[in-house]
């Protein structure tokens, strides 16, 4: 009775395990090309894709949510796929001067409304904080601060300080940047995104205010969940967007961080010489006159894993990624998941059909190991 029914239950546990794999779609889509990602559409579920070398997949500037790629086979890049966030407008663009859109599911760099920008923060956990106006004395000119770049999984650079052309107190100090966070190894519950970037702070000419460039967008997010190869030839690129220039001594607005960028194969990852992945800062936005520069964005946050958590990068990927192994199906055990998830989710949805067989498979297997009381019983 007791092998019995240590057989059935480990068979039990063998079904649970399989139920639990990367989620690779319905293929609903079809065999997706660059011609299929269109902006407007987010998700979708391809039985492949292929990006010819001659095609981009251009998600940048685009704001609003995350792309998510489900392919149930193999996945091959060779143009160019792009999450870029926008750039800040200069400070002389006419107001408003808008803030640079993020990548696909990245967020907006700060706006400069009027000529009194002082204080325009960009967005996200590791905001780029706004630069601070100038204040001259009577026939001087005195320059904003630049926008500080924002943080995500490194520190963005402070905006620079602004001058005064006859040293009075009206010089606005550098803008300090705010401190990181985030965590690839966590993104099963926090598919997190990056920051954007602050605003310069207005430049004061004896009196008159000028507008100061506005702050760059974030990278996006991108994800690609694969059932088989996914063969990267060309660039995937989730960069923050630069700051905007200022105009007549107001500061330079701060870059947008780098996104996030999560790739996962059932079988193997291969990077090409020529391919690069990354997800950096953008460039602070120069100062005008006597206004400081805006500071650079920091790094955002990579995550590759394969089958064998060992992936083949011959090109280049920036920042390190977070590396992981895929456990597929039929391979898994209970408490060491990689569990498939949307944006927000965190938690792997069973199929109704597994779940029910689950729960038969647990009567029955149940009811069979009380069969040799009961024979007792009878006798």
């Amino acid at each position: 009775m007791k092998e019995k029914t240590l057989l059935v239950i480990a068979l039990f546990f063998v079904q649970i395990s399989s139920t639990f794999s990367l989620d690779t779609g319905t293929g609903v889509d079809g065999a997706c090309t660059e011609a299929t990602l269109v902006s407007g559409q987010r998700t979708y579920n391809c039985t492949s894709l292929t990006i010819s070398a001659a095609g981009e997949s251009n998600f940048s500037a685009a704001g609003g949510t995350a792309l998510i790629i489900k392919v149930q086979n193999d996945v091959s890049i060779n143009g160019v796929f792009n999450l870029n966030g926008g750039v800040g407008q200069a400070g002389n663009a006419g107001l408003p001067i808008t803030g640079g859109l993020g990548g696909a599911g990245g967020l907006q760099g700060a706006n400069c409304t009027a000529n009194n920008c002082s204080g325009s923060n960009g967005s996200g956990t590791g905001v780029g904080n706004g630069g601070t106006n100038g204040v001259s004395q009577i026939g001087g000119q005195s320059g904003g601060s630049g926008g500080a770049g924002a943080s995500y999984s490194t520190t963005g650079i402070a905006g620079g300080q602004g001058t005064e052309d006859l040293g009075g107190a009206g010089t606005p100090a550098a803008v300090a940047a705010s401190a990181t966070y985030g965590d690839a190894s966590t993104f099963e519950t926090t598919f997190t995104t990056g920051s954007s970037g602050g605003a310069g702070g207005g430049g004061d000419d004896n009196g008159t205010l000028y507008a100061s460039g506005a702050g760059g967008g974030s990278g996006g997010n991108l994800r690609i969940i694969a059932g088989g190869d996914i063969n990267l030839n060309a660039n995937i690129t989730s960069n923050g967007g630069n700051g905007g220039a200022g105009n007549t001594h107001s500061g330079g607005g701060g870059a947008g961080s780098g996104g996030s960028i999560w790739l996962q194969s059932e079988g193997q990852i291969v990077i090409a010489v020529a391919a690069n992945v990354t997800a950096l800062g953008g460039t602070g936005g120069a100062g005008a006159g006597n206004g400081g520069a805006g500071g650079a964005g920091g790094k955002g946050l990579i995550r590759i894993e394969d089958s064998d958590g060992s992936f083949n990068n011959i090109g280049n990927v920036d920042p390190t990624p977070t590396t992981r192994t895929v456990v597929t199906s039929g391979t898994s055990d209970l408490g060491v998941q990689n569990f498939s998830s949307d944006i927000s989710c965190a938690i792997r949805e069973i199929e109704d059909k597994n779940f029910i067989y689950i729960l038969i498979s647990l009567i029955v297997g149940f009811s069979l190991s009380l069969l040799p009381i009961k024979s007792r019983t009878n006798l």
